[in-house]
């Protein structure tokens, strides 16, 4: 890492924390649903040649180790079942409808399509890097919405830029979902994050044609005995933490439970620290894959006061998932010898105290 990046880490770091100075003790989650919502998924009737597929020889295929490749959506379809109770269809017509409902989720992603899914037994799912996808601006979210038939005033169509809080958030909510297989060895459960979608349109349930609800993101969330879970997340702004917002809150976060919706509401100071450790907190209170949170810091970044670097004593913030290392311990003369506590730093700083011999 060259001192120029060092130097860009730096000031970008100390940029940010003097933004967010006057919420420096603000909590990661601002509001949180009361209890879980499952959605069961349906099935249509099975035939005596899948029961049979399903019960008696589903042990060839939870071996996972070696099969031959004309029997990958077999060995798909015994996955789903035996992890998270999805009865087997026959995996013709499994592909069949994986690239129909893919294909229409990638495209539209709307409300009365997830609906539609659960009637189906499909879980949507994303079949796409998403790593680089920003959120729309949320004049575009709601043109798309005047388009679906939504009443949308003109004063919504006003341009607007997208919020920095808002960006990194949906950029670590990517990452964590692709790189979710980390996380589930240390699950207690089979979970899956199926797919992320950003500026999801949700309709009020007591007027479907009214502007709608927009979410930051939503997530699909698979579970096990045949069941999804759909989290919304709005990304919360100090302008939005006032007593008459927070009381809008609720009521949004009410319409949302009618529509089976659970709503988490995360810091947005913490989005332009740490979005990763925000994002991974967010997963923590939602119980999904909830030990996330330990590869970002926690338990010993407990503020924002913390995000300064045990080596340089400089401000850091974690921009990019490789923007703060996590250091043990160092080498002297060959020999690796632990830190008294667990010491967070620089990447520039982490090479510093590697090749560092005093």
């Amino acid at each position: 890492m060259s001192n120029s990046d060092y130097d860009n880490q730096v000031n970008e770091a100390r940029r940010q924390q003097a933004r967010v100075a006057a919420q420096i003790d603000t909590p990661f989650i601002l509001g949180k649903p009361a209890a879980k919502i499952y959605h069961p998924l349906k099935f249509r009737q099975q035939t005596d040649e899948e029961l049979k597929v399903q019960n008696t020889e589903l042990e060839e295929y939870r071996d996972l180790g070696s099969y031959h490749i004309s029997k990958a959506s077999m060995v798909a379809a015994a996955r789903d079942f035996y992890k998270y109770g999805i009865p087997y269809l026959d995996a013709r017509e499994k592909t069949v409808e994986n690239i129909i409902y893919g294909q229409s989720w990638a495209r539209e992603g709307n409300f009365g399509l997830l609906k539609e899914f659960l009637e189906k037994g499909f879980v949507p799912s994303d079949t796409f890097d998403s790593s680089g996808v920003e959120p729309s601006p949320h004049h575009l979210i709601m043109e798309r919405a005047r388009r679906d038939g939504y009443n949308i005033p003109d004063k919504f169509l006003e341009p607007k830029g997208i919020r920095d809080d808002k960006r990194n958030a949906l950029y670590a909510a990517n990452d964590l979902q692709s790189s979710q297989i980390q996380f589930v060895e240390e699950s207690r459960k089979h979970q899956r994050i199926t797919s992320i979608k950003s500026g999801f349109l949700i309709p009020d349930p007591d007027d479907e044609w009214r502007v709608p609800i927009v979410l930051d993101q939503l997530w699909i969330v698979q579970e096990e005995n045949a069941q999804l879970r759909f989290l919304g997340v709005e990304i919360v702004s100090s302008f939005d933490q006032t007593r008459h917002k927070d009381t809008q809150a609720l009521v949004r976060a009410e319409k949302l439970a009618r529509q089976g919706i659970e709503l988490y509401r995360v810091s947005g100071a913490w989005c332009l620290i740490d979005s990763w450790r925000a994002m991974s907190e967010f997963m923590y209170e939602a119980d999904i894959f909830p030990k996330a949170r330990n590869l970002y810091g926690y338990p010993e970044l407990k503020d924002i006061r913390d995000y300064v670097c045990s080596h340089c004593q400089q401000p850091m913030i974690r921009f990019d998932d490789y923007w703060i290392e996590k250091c043990f311990g160092r080498y002297i003369y060959g020999d690796f010898v632990e830190f008294d506590t667990v010491q967070f730093v620089h990447p520039q700083c982490a090479e510093d105290i590697a090749n560092s011999h005093l």
